[in-house]
């Protein structure tokens, strides 16, 4: 496992991959290796809902693979806060940034009705924006995973589009904000930057 860092630097790595790639894994692994035994803020920011019993067990199964002295921050939204928070943890991990930008344009509306392109600006870009400001200012050394959507067909409706665009949009700022940048491909971590 690479280590930029030295005495007193935070580290800012950027894993990401396709879906099952192994970005979970490598995430924590990483996180381990900078904390050593000490505890880290695990920032996870999916939403479950009460029939989604396939994301109830991909939840429980990532918990059960955790450090018992990780502290999670269920946050859907924002994650420029969560970040920031409180806590006596040098390490964190934000997982995932897709899930994140899932959640942010559900909020924005129907993309077939008039004010969806409005929302989208106004709320996904002020979320990059608070997101990359926090990744720059936050006390912790951080990692932060991702979904590389852009590597696959386009999509065929309007919204996957959008999210398309986002997404690329989130991962090539958040990849600017970091000194170290992994791409899984089936549980092998290749280093881009």
């Amino acid at each position: 496992m690479v280590s930029d860092s030295q005495d007193g630097d935070l580290r800012r790595v950027f894993v990401l991959g396709g879906v099952r790639s192994g970005k979970s894994r490598y995430s924590s692994e990483v996180a381990k290796s900078i904390a050593g035994d000490q505890p880290v803020l695990f920032i996870a920011t999916a939403e479950l809902s009460e029939d989604d019993t396939s994301m109830r067990h991909r939840i429980e199964r990532h918990m059960a693979e955790r450090p018992s002295n990780w502290r999670t921050i269920e946050e859907p939204v924002d994650l420029g806060q969560a970040i920031l928070s409180e806590g006596t943890e040098r390490g964190a991990v934000v997982d995932c940034l897709t899930v994140w930008l899932s959640n942010l344009l559900v909020r924005c509306g129907d993309p077939d009705q008039q004010g969806f392109y409005d929302a989208v600006e106004q709320k996904v870009y002020s979320g990059l924006d608070a997101l990359c400001d926090a990744i720059e200012q936050s006390n912790r050394h951080l990692v932060l995973v991702a979904n590389d959507v852009g590597s696959g067909v386009a999509p065929p409706t309007r919204l996957g589009n959008v999210f398309a665009d986002m997404q690329g949009t989130v991962n090539q700022r958040v990849a600017a904000e970091c000194g170290e940048v992994y791409q899984m491909v089936a549980g092998i971590e290749n280093r881009i930057k």
